[in-house]
């Protein structure tokens, strides 16, 4: 039986990390494969729920490893963008590797350091992008340090820009995250490449009122003078 949003007995056992239900469950033959509303299998739910022994019990009873929700995401995606270490580790034993550029991103955007290793040392491509934007971007925007270090640290390009223009230096200019700023200013990112309304991190910064990081531009050799699409200036 399912709930009007199609979730099953057993999706509910997962994501709540009741293990004896769900084995209990699994003997009495209940569809492990079975989708909700969106898409989701129980082993989706495991992900969310971030129990991993309950999602090597759904591996084990024969759990779709490469199931997408209808947004494309598997459960990969789903254990990385909460964080949840062991899962991603589960699924990557597993040998699940759809969709590891996409959870390497939403890891790096939400701070969880521990899945960016994982993912990284399991060959995720640390210069795709997800939803138009590279992961370094996502992390930079995301106050994330740790993922911008190691992000860098894995091979990812410092200037990669999103489908907007916008690189990561860009980022931290625009939310005011000195630190960032100044690791990617150390790692050679160009302080005058602009986006496609022609801002530049300069412009970003002044018009945020960002005077520290201001500085730190001007420093590493920002112009001042170049104008965005309505001629307007870092001034």
């Amino acid at each position: 039986t399912t709930d009007k949003q199609g979730t099953t007995a057993l999706m509910a056992a997962a994501y709540a990390g009741h293990l004896a239900a769900v084995q209990a469950l699994l003997d009495a033959s209940a569809n492990i494969n079975a989708k909700d509303q969106n898409g989701r299998t129980a082993l989706h739910a495991a992900a969310m729920g971030g129990d991993a022994g309950i999602t090597r019990a759904l591996l084990g009873k024969g759990a779709d490893l490469n199931a997408e929700d209808q947004g494309g995401l598997s459960a990969l995606a789903y254990a990385a963008s909460s964080g949840h270490a062991g899962v991603v580790q589960a699924l990557q034993a597993a040998g699940l590797r759809k969709g590891a550029d996409m959870a390497l991103a939403y890891a790096a955007r939400s701070c969880h350091e521990d899945t960016v290793r994982l993912l990284i040392s399991g060959k995720a491509d640390v210069n795709a992008k997800t939803g138009g934007k590279p992961a370094l971007s996502m992390a930079a925007a995301g106050g994330c340090e740790s993922a911008v270090r190691l992000l860098l640290a894995a091979g990812a390009t410092v200037d990669a820009a999103d489908d907007e223009g916008m690189t990561a230096l860009m980022e931290a200019a625009n939310v005011g995250l000195l630190p960032i700023v100044q690791l990617l200013l150390d790692k050679g990112a160009d302080v005058n490449l602009r986006n496609v309304e022609k801002v530049s991190p300069l412009m970003a910064a002044a018009h945020n009122g960002n005077a520290a990081i201001a500085r730190s531009l001007l420093d590493h050799d920002a112009d001042m003078n170049v104008q965005d699409q309505l001629f307007k200036t870092a001034l």
